[in-house]
């Protein structure tokens, strides 16, 4: 009988935790409201623009230190950007 209430403590005291841990997650927006924010990573349209400038440049594979991509930043070097694969 022990082993079934070592495993409901247990389980009581997961289910807390978590409860506890969201709570913990949500307080800054339950408590600022309509005045919350918070950020979304997305580099989706990044990813696609830069692979696009690249081929479009005829510059995907190379990876010369000198050569830069006027188009990006201003002048970015090719050596910074990701693979072209």
């Amino acid at each position: 009988m022990e082993i079934f209430q070592n495993k409901y403590d247990t389980k009581k005291i997961v289910t807390y935790f978590c409860i506890v841990a969201l709570l913990c997650y949500f307080l800054p927006f339950i408590i600022l409201g309509e005045e919350a924010y918070f950020t979304i990573h997305d580099n989706l349209n990044c990813e696609f623009t830069y692979l696009h400038i690249l081929s479009k440049t005829n510059t995907s594979f190379n990876y010369d230190r000198v050569l830069t991509i006027p188009q990006i930043m201003n002048g970015l070097p090719r050596c910074f950007l990701r693979s072209g694969l």
